[in-house]
């Protein structure tokens, strides 16, 4: 669900924003829908969840949930890093470009490929752009609707509606969590975008 965070460790090409992106929406080994370039994205994605889900810092923020919400924090502390991530962008973001021009960049890259995407992600793209759920992330009002939103998904996600309730209880700590992984994860991604390390040393 941190759809930003994931278009930020793509590579600049349309198709690794599209398999990053994808990642959420495809299950299964590769097959013929995908070529390669937009596979090697989802596979990237992949690798960076199982990262993302062992790194002490995200468990960290897992612990600062409301007990009815930790199992759902793979979705909940995920969105709250991608606001964390707007906030500092001028440090983690793309060298020049402000996080608005980034944003645009992706919506662009990301409408160009979508006929190559399943239905559901080519519906979440167009929600998305016309929604502005990256723009949002920036504040907490934003953070707050995008839980909602999420919520109202399945009744199982109920517990997620208040999460924002969460993030204001102990903003500066999911702060400190975020800064404590977001430089680690960068590296990681930086690795296997060099083909250093696979899916085996995760």
């Amino acid at each position: 669900m941190n759809f930003l965070a994931h278009l930020r460790l793509a590579g600049e090409t349309p198709e690794s924003r599209l398999g990053n992106f994808l990642g959420d929406f495809v299950r299964g080994r590769p097959d013929h829908r995908f070529e390669p370039a937009i596979w090697a994205g989802i596979m990237h994605h992949r690798h960076l969840d199982a990262f993302t889900d062992r790194h002490p810092a995200w468990k960290a923020g897992r612990e600062r949930l409301a007990p009815e919400r930790r199992r759902f924090a793979g979705i909940v502390v995920d969105v709250f890093f991608d606001h964390f991530l707007s906030r500092w962008w001028n440090r983690f973001g793309w060298e020049g470009r402000d996080l608005d021009r980034f944003i645009s960049e992706c919506h662009r890259d990301l409408a160009a490929t979508s006929a190559l995407a399943p239905e559901e992600a080519r519906q979440a793209i167009t929600r998305m752009r016309r929604q502005g759920w990256l723009e949002s992330y920036r504040e907490i009002d934003g953070i707050d609707e995008a839980m909602r939103r999420i919520s109202r998904r399945s009744e199982r996600l109920g517990p997620i509606r208040e999460a924002v309730d969460d993030l204001k209880r102990d903003y500066d700590g999911f702060e400190r969590d975020f800064l404590g992984f977001f430089p680690d994860v960068l590296i990681r991604s930086g690795e296997l975008h060099a083909g250093l390390g696979g899916a085996d040393s995760l």
